[in-house]
């Protein structure tokens, strides 16, 4: 009888000691960080224990979008081209920074307001594990637009017209589709412009 509850000790310890170090997935880090904040005096603590992203995340990816059109998009990199319409200079492209899934953690949408309603085209996250990332790019005649809830309404156009609802998961670093009924109306959104 001593033996198995030794031995029931040891698993219990093994099993905690091994949560401790294993990755985590993002949920986990969102119940800890609204639980227990991360420091922001600790930046460096804070991410390294928390998986939570540097501040300001999006300002390397706002200041490369600036540099393209202060530089006629010589910075293009081959990895994070530049949507012919913003080149074409046509329409006047800005950014958002919401949270859209709640998570304490912003994401950055680009996109255009010259239309009734804003249309995006490109969404930035911070992934727990790589950083930040694209999820997101289109344009051309498919586009985002954000929605009550921050539900994301997609129009895409592969030989016939398409429209769809999602939402943004930092689970899944991705987004889902999702039913919603009355289907909401996409809002128009001040966005702040890259060209100055």
């Amino acid at each position: 009888m001593q033996k198995k509850s030794i031995g029931a000790i040891c698993a219990l310890a093994a099993v905690v000691l091994a949560g401790t170090f294993a990755l985590k997935p993002a949920w986990f880090y969102r119940i800890y960080n609204t639980v227990n904040p991360p420091d922001p005096a600790n930046e460096t603590e804070a991410r390294r224990l928390y998986k939570y992203p540097p501040k300001n995340w999006y300002n390397d990816t706002i200041e490369y979008y600036k540099e393209g059109y202060a530089t006629n998009w010589a910075n293009e990199r081959d990895d994070l081209p530049f949507s012919d319409e913003m080149k074409d200079g046509k329409n006047t492209f800005g950014y958002l920074i919401r949270d859209l899934d709640g998570d304490g953690v912003e994401e950055l949408m680009i996109g255009m307001d010259d239309k009734p309603q804003t249309r995006f085209t490109e969404i930035y996250i911070w992934n727990f594990n790589m950083g930040a990332r694209r999820i997101w790019f289109t344009g051309n005649g498919n586009y985002l637009y954000l929605c009550d809830n921050n539900i994301v309404r997609t129009d895409s156009w592969n030989g016939i017209e398409e429209t769809q609802f999602m939402e943004y998961s930092s689970e899944d670093n991705a987004m889902r589709i999702v039913q919603v009924s009355p289907e909401p109306t996409p809002d128009k959104i001040e966005l702040t412009p890259f060209k100055e």
